[in-house]
């Protein structure tokens, strides 16, 4: 009997052993199935294996059932993992479409290969800069499937590692006494064995594909990098001999028969580096297009406000561009300071965002331009085109130089025709004339090199000539574009009380509208030089001055930090007058001068500002603290010896700040001035009198000297008349009128009550005291309409205003005299 149940036992194992087949091939992915039944094929084999083991077993002392219960959960708990395990091989890297993606990325660096090895006779700047963004955008997405693949290749030895422990159980091999646990412990054994198989060989396949593709990776990162350490001393070669002969005169250049295939390389080269530049720019493209959104969208509000409160002339007059086309301005706005926001930004790139501006510009201006001025612009916009269609092109060619020959020909004379139209108009923009007088000497001189066989020069002076007058036109264009929008926020916030109150939006408008030609002829300059290429080249040249560590006894140090200390104390100096100014700090007119929300504040932050870029300055400039100590204790010196006066200023200003005894706004006397607080500063404020001047006093002389504030808790004060009328007046009469003309008067306060006293028995008047309560800014004027009104009723009811008066009385002396 109980060899027949051992028989029966193994009956079991040997119908579920065959059936591992059909299993093991409903658990792999389609893509995997092959492997499926391969792993299936080695289950059966060890199934049979676990047989004859079990056989054997039978025949060897039984051990005792403690330790039945451990083995079934440790076989659940392993068939859940492997389960999990299958489950991840289902939804985990597919290495035939990681295979794919590699061999894509191999085609792409062939492609960032052109141009770049020794057989290129005609080495191309652009195509250079094109193969490194290419590349450098190859190599990051190289570096990211390597993540990926080191990712899966570690959750692939984690799953090795447990498949091993799994197989190593001592546990599993100890077959119970009991015939009904034996059933069971050999039904799931073999479930778990069946589940275990194609998981290994999944694992161990998955492992060698894995290796393989990571080898793959490494090579061509290797590649990459060479490559890009090639084109690297190539940049420097070319533009170390870039005004030196580089190919034949252009009547004896070869043929090059190659052209189409040049021109589809280039494009597709272009298209490559845009997609990957955009894609690792990702961040900056996502602010610009919310830069783009904010613009449009308060561009629209102010413009709809200022229609709904009938300022459609404002519009019409001042802002006639961006009422045209809300879309096309904010697009402008948008480009000009996108091509600032990326970093490394590719011609390809640039190119087109400078076309983008150039259709806004000729969009929102085509109305203003007559005929002969919409011909040349059409002129000069079809040779823009010409030049980005030049740029992309990788290597010269007889039609290449022939056709740069004909456009700078053509260049230099659609120019001086309209020079000729420019004069006959009697225009006065110099900025024209120095776009237009540059765009020829660029176009001749790349003409002569052509003709000569100076490619290089020639392909940078033709192609960058028409670069530089278009953007220069259009940046100056954009100023009156910039100018319109300061226009439309100044209207609309001009309304708004709670923003007067912080920003002086008149002075604000005045100082933007001065910047902007400066700003431009900036980012005019910073385009000029990437287009000739010369950026980089002062940018490389500056980087290596700044950064050569030099010695200066025992001190090392470099220019460059001495340049990041400096200039990070110019940055917080210049935020804290930005602040200062934004927050009504600078008012150039006494009478727009007020009390600020923030007052004396102002110096508060204008001292943490500065304080903070001071801390930062010895940061980023990588100057030791010890070094602070020794500065602090050299100024200790300084300030014993004759600093006193300074540091008592510097002590009084931030008492000044925390006390706030005087606000900016406050009408103050200090000594023989009076006028309005314009500035507390750090070291000494200012006061701006009625007269006009603005006095300079140090904060130690407000703090030692008694100063009146007419303006510290309120902007009331008493007002005195003394008015005299002659004896025998009726005094009553003359004090009703008095109280009449008070009352009447609704800029006087009510409270406290205005009074009208008698006040003093002149020698030839009667002397009323008027005493009343009115605003500080306005009691002069109201003081003079008082004193007009009550002459006009004292005439009405005929009471005399006398003046003194003398009687001199002759007596006849004796003697007849």
């Amino acid at each position: 009997m109980k060899g027949k149940t051992i028989g029966w036992y193994l009956a079991i194992l040997l119908v579920m052993a065959t059936g591992f087949n059909s299993y093991g091939q409903n658990t792999g992915t389609r893509k995997s199935q092959k492997r499926v039944e391969d792993a299936a094929s080695k289950a059966r084999k060890d199934s049979l294996e676990l047989v004859q083991k079990i056989d054997s077993a039978r025949k060897e002392p039984r051990q005792k059932d403690t330790v039945t219960v451990d083995q079934l959960n440790k076989i659940e708990v392993y068939a859940n993992q492997l389960s999990e395990m299958v489950a991840y091989f289902n939804r985990g890297i597919d290495t035939v479409e990681v295979l794919e993606e590699i061999r894509s990325i191999e085609n792409q660096i062939e492609l960032g290969k052109i141009g770049v090895g020794k057989s290129i006779t005609d080495p191309n700047l652009r195509n250079l800069t094109a193969n490194e963004i290419l590349l450098v955008g190859v190599e990051s997405e190289l570096e990211t499937w390597q993540k990926h693949v080191s990712a899966y290749n570690e959750e692939l030895l984690h799953m090795r590692n447990l498949l091993d422990s799994i197989q190593q159980d001592p546990i599993l091999r100890v077959v119970p006494q009991d015939k009904a646990l034996a059933q069971q412990y050999l039904t799931r054994i073999v479930d778990l064995k069946r589940r275990y198989n194609p998981v290994d060989s999944m694992n161990k396949v998955a492992m060698v594909e894995v290796g393989l593709l990571q080898g793959r990776i490494v090579r061509n990162l290797l590649e990459v990098k060479d490559n890009l350490a090639n084109i690297e001393q190539q940049v420097k070669k070319i533009r170390k001999n870039f005004f030196n002969r580089d190919a034949p005169p252009i009547w004896s250049s070869p043929e090059l028969k190659d052209d189409t295939s040049v021109m589809g390389i280039s494009m597709q080269k272009a298209w490559l580096v845009l997609k990957y530049y955009l894609r690792n720019s990702m961040g900056a493209s996502i602010i610009v297009l919310l830069l783009f959104f904010v613009v449009f969208y308060f561009t629209r509000v102010m413009i709809r406000r200022l229609q709904s409160i009938h300022k459609e002339f404002v519009l019409e007059n001042f802002a006639p561009h961006i009422k045209t086309s809300i879309v096309f301005s904010s697009l402008f706005v948008t480009s000009s300071a996108a091509q600032f926001m990326y970093s490394n930004i590719p011609m390809v790139v640039l190119q087109v965002l400078w076309f983008v501006m150039w259709i806004s510009i000729t969009i929102l201006f085509w109305p203003d331009l007559n005929k002969q001025w919409k011909r040349i612009w059409i002129g000069f916009g079809l040779m823009y085109l010409w030049a980005c269609y030049e740029n992309l092109v990788l290597r010269s060619s007889p039609t290449e130089r022939w056709s740069m020959l004909l456009a700078s020909a053509a260049g230099i004379a659609l120019c001086l025709h309209m020079m000729g139209v420019y004069k006959r108009g009697n225009n006065k923009a110099q900025y024209f004339t120095f776009f237009a007088w540059l765009f020829l000497i660029q176009e001749s001189i790349g003409f002569l090199a052509n003709v000569a066989g100076n490619y290089t020069l020639a392909r940078s002076m033709v192609v960058s000539g028409f670069f530089n007058f278009i953007m220069g036109v259009i940046f100056f264009f954009g100023i009156t574009l910039i100018k319109e929008l300061i226009v439309i926020s100044f209207e609309y916030f001009s309304r708004n009380k709670s923003v007067n109150s912080y920003v002086n939006l008149v002075e604000l408008k005045e100082r933007a509208e001065k910047f902007l030609p400066t700003l431009a002829w900036i980012f005019w300059a910073i385009i000029f030089a990437k287009n000739l290429n010369f950026y980089d080249i002062v940018i490389d040249t500056l980087a290596a001055f700044f950064n050569t560590e030099r010695k200066l006894g025992n001190i090392d140090f470099t220019f460059g930090s001495v340049a990041i200390f400096f200039v990070t104390i110019w940055i917080s100096t210049l935020i804290a007058q930005l602040v200062s100014f934004l927050l009504g700090g600078n008012k150039s007119q006494i009478a727009s001068i007020q009390k600020t929300r923030f007052g004396s504040s102002i110096l508060v932050l204008k001292l943490v500002i500065i304080s903070l870029g001071l801390l930062v300055a010895f940061a980023a400039s990588g100057i030791p603290l010890d070094k602070i100590t020794i500065i602090i204790g050299a100024l200790g010196v300084g300030i014993g010896f004759g600093l006193q006066n300074i540091v008592n200023n510097l002590v009084s200003g931030v008492v000044l700040a925390f006390e706030k005894p005087i606000e900016i706004g406050d009408q103050v006397e200090v000594g023989t001035f009076v006028g309005k607080v314009k500035e507390i500063g750090i070291r000494s404020s200012k006061l701006a009198t009625f007269e006009g001047a603005e006095v300079i006093i140090p904060n130690g002389d407000l703090l030692n000297q008694h100063v009146v504030n007419w303006t510290l808790s309120n902007n009331h004060r008493r007002v005195e008349i003394i008015v005299g009328v002659k004896y025998g007046t009726n005094l009553k009469e003359a004090q009703t009128i008095l109280q009449d003309i008070l009352k009447a008067n609704t800029a006087i306060d009510a409270h406290p009550t205005p009074l009208v006293l008698v006040h003093l028995l002149n020698q030839s008047s009667i002397d009323f005291r008027l005493l009343f309560w009115a605003d500080i800014a306005s009691w002069v004027e109201l003081k003079s309409e008082i004193i007009v009104s009550i002459d006009e009723a004292f005439r009405k009811a005929g009471i005399e205003i006398p003046f003194p008066q003398q009687d001199i009385y002759i007596k006849q002396m004796p003697g007849g005299i």
